[in-house]
């Protein structure tokens, strides 16, 4: 192996050595995007229903006056 000239120093300290560590992370994100586009669209309907049944009790409500009071006859 040859060896290559450094600027590094020898190691002046027998008992302390220092060595750099480094570390790497991951840094996750998420993004929305458009993956589709539709389109809703509301068309009125119209729809007549014809309901038979027999009537068991009728209730009237009667507003007597412009107070808004109001009676109920069965």
């Amino acid at each position: 192996m040859a060896s290559t000239p450094t600027n590094h120093r020898p190691v002046q300290s027998k008992t302390e050595i220092k060595i750099p560590l480094k570390k790497e992370e991951i840094h996750i994100s998420k993004e929305p995007y458009i993956k589709e586009e539709i389109i809703i669209k509301k068309k009125p309907v119209v729809e007549t229903r014809t309901v038979s049944e027999e009537v068991k009790s009728e209730k009237i409500r009667v507003k007597e006056n412009m107070k808004g009071e109001e009676r109920e006859y069965s």
